[in-house]
């Protein structure tokens, strides 16, 4: 991991935050688990909403946000598989990594997470809660159309793509 030049403002979002909270309580846990820049960053870094670095991210906490993300990432990436694209009306074979259940969460679990803490970009900024962007998120890729950036090699094009599908260009 690449060190910010300033720690202490830097700031991650979505997917990545939840990466970088993982690797943070490996490095809370044994900070020798990580290499010394990371370890040196993490010294000068406190999660988000967490002030004192001796204060902890609560594990359940982490957990139900890492699996947040996958929930949404699933959506993102496969819920084109899910579109209602027949016109007689049958129903596609629903993958299981677009389901909440699958990732050992609940709806409770999808009401309390901040959507910013996992969702990027504009739709994590547009709505208060997880439960809310997965809905979104399902609407968008799972509805009557569906979309895939997968084949899209220029990273900045396929998240360029993601975002105005996602934010309704």
């Amino acid at each position: 991991m690449s060190q910010p030049s300033d720690p202490a403002g830097a700031r991650f979002h979505g997917p990545n935050l939840a990466y970088v909270l993982e690797i943070y309580e490996g490095y809370r846990a044994d900070p020798a688990s990580v290499d010394e820049g990371t370890r040196g960053f993490f010294e000068r870094w406190s999660p988000p909403g967490h002030g004192a670095k001796d204060e902890r991210l609560p594990a359940a906490a982490l957990d139900k946000a890492l699996k947040a993300a996958r929930l949404v990432e699933g959506i993102s990436s496969f819920g084109y598989a899910a579109a209602r694209l027949d016109p007689l009306g049958s129903a596609a074979p629903l993958d299981p990594v677009l389901e909440a259940d699958f990732h050992g969460l609940n709806e409770e679990d999808l009401e309390g997470l901040p959507a910013g803490l996992v969702v990027n970009g504009t739709l994590g900024e547009s709505v208060p809660f997880v439960r809310d962007a997965v809905d979104e998120l399902r609407r968008i890729y799972c509805g009557a159309s569906g979309y895939d950036f997968a084949h899209v090699r220029d990273p900045k094009e396929r998240l360029s793509l993601r975002d105005d599908v996602e934010s309704g260009r």
